[in-house]
């Protein structure tokens, strides 16, 4: 049986303290090995900073491509739900949401009423709960909120936003 030698190898070895190095490999002519090392950090952070450029600049290029999209709706289009809708795909795309729920509140003072105005489900979410969960929520988010009702209120009244983080138990009973 034949063992195969490598004739040369690279490597590239984050090293604890953040340097990065390219390790090369060779077999020298007498059969033992040389190696070389040399610190391509400045090359790995330039790719880094690259990337990360990169990145920023597609996020701003999409959020522009949103708001020149929704300003074209705006102008063209009276209808308040095309709107809605087209701005909340954008939201729920933007923050990787399983659904959005869009609100107009009407009436005055402790006598408002946040009424649906349109929600959308993540086809994802569609395929992991399915229809009845599905009809199920939208029955639930197409109901109004009374004033004083729930964390809408709360984020309406201090007009800060609330996150709200679900933490699932893996206890098994």
């Amino acid at each position: 049986m034949e063992t195969a030698i490598l004739e040369s190898l690279v490597l590239d070895v984050e090293q604890a303290n953040g340097v990065y190095l390219e390790v090369s490999t060779t077999v020298t002519s007498n059969g033992g090995r040389l190696f070389t090392f040399r610190d391509v950090t400045r090359d790995r952070q330039a790719l880094l900073d690259g990337a990360w450029m990169q990145a920023n600049l597609n996020a701003e290029v999409k959020r522009l491509r949103f708001l020149l999209g929704l300003n074209e709706r705006m102008q063209n289009s009276e209808d308040l739900q095309e709107i809605t809708q087209f701005a909340l795909n954008y939201l729920m795309s933007a923050m990787n949401a399983a659904f959005g729920d869009v609100k107009v509140i009407n009436g005055e003072e402790k006598k408002r009423q946040a009424a649906a105005l349109c929600n959308q489900f993540s086809s994802q979410f569609v395929a992991t709960y399915g229809p009845p969960a599905i009809a199920s929520m939208s029955e639930m988010l197409n109901q109004g909120i009374s004033y004083g009702e729930g964390l809408l209120w709360s984020v309406v009244e201090t007009g800060k936003p609330y996150l709200l983080r679900i933490i699932t138990s893996t206890r098994k009973p």
